[in-house]
């Protein structure tokens, strides 16, 4: 099975470029540069500003899950794979991710419980 972090967004900036040579922005490339430099945190950072900016598409989307997803924020990734998704709801890719992402939390969630049963009741505060 294939891991996150073998989903480079320089092949998506590369096809961008081919099809669309404007469509690639400095804040793009930096946030890019970024992710390829393993500074997953930067990287989501800069892309939350390119949304911000210059609003959203598919692969946008699918580059700042994949940073979100590395530097541990799985909701935030949850969330921009789920937006890239309802963008291009063909996208294997995407699909997958989420579901890479999903499965992680759903093994992460049984390992912390070790068995017991889920409680759905709050924590006592006191």
């Amino acid at each position: 099975m294939k891991t996150l972090t073998n989903f480079v967004p320089a092949i998506i900036i590369s096809v961008l470029l081919w099809v669309c040579p404007d469509a690639v922005t400095a804040g793009v490339t930096q946030a890019d540069s970024a992710y390829t430099a393993h500074n997953y945190e930067r990287a989501l950072a800069l892309y939350k500003d390119v949304v911000r900016e210059e609003g959203v598409s598919p692969q946008l989307l699918f580059n700042m899950g994949n940073a979100a997803f590395n530097a541990g924020d799985y909701g935030q990734a949850a969330l921009a794979f789920e937006r890239a998704l309802r963008l291009q709801p063909g996208n294997k890719e995407i699909r997958n991710n989420l579901e890479f992402l999903r499965n992680k939390v759903e093994d992460a969630n049984k390992a912390e419980l070790k068995g017991k049963r889920a409680g759905v009741t709050p924590d006592d505060s006191s």
